[in-house]
């Protein structure tokens, strides 16, 4: 596990453990499973993102998580078809696959409170 992705699955832990422990509980409805893979992509997103390049396997990686998105099939088929058109661009292609990823982020289905500034930043 990367580093980042170790500290935002800590991150939700101490979330889940924090507010399922006080005296206003918050119910979380996604399981922390879930949560888990979404962030693990938008983690993976944000790197796409900060290096303007999509590798082979960082593709496939995307591609083999893409039904993990949200539980909207509405999402998961906009994350598929922005999948698609990132597959398309090039490593000069700087401002599209910027644009590309953020809207792929905004597809992920996290809750609020444990979502990465990446998501909540470019969300619908």
């Amino acid at each position: 596990m990367r580093v980042n992705q170790c500290l935002q699955f800590g991150m939700v832990m101490f979330g889940i453990t924090l507010f399922g422990c006080s005296s206003n509980r918050v119910s979380v409805t996604i399981p922390v499973e879930k949560i888990q893979d979404r962030m693990e992509i938008a983690t993976m997103l944000e790197e796409t993102n900060d290096q303007y390049f999509v590798s082979k396997a960082l593709f496939d990686d995307l591609e083999a998580s893409a039904s993990k998105v949200s539980d909207n099939p509405a999402d998961v088929e906009e994350f598929k078809s922005l999948l698609e058109e990132l597959k398309k661009c090039k490593p000069e292609d700087e401002e599209q696959i910027k644009s590309i990823t953020g809207k792929m982020a905004g597809c992920l289905e996290i809750p609020e409170k444990f979502q990465p500034p990446f998501v909540r930043d470019n969300k619908k």
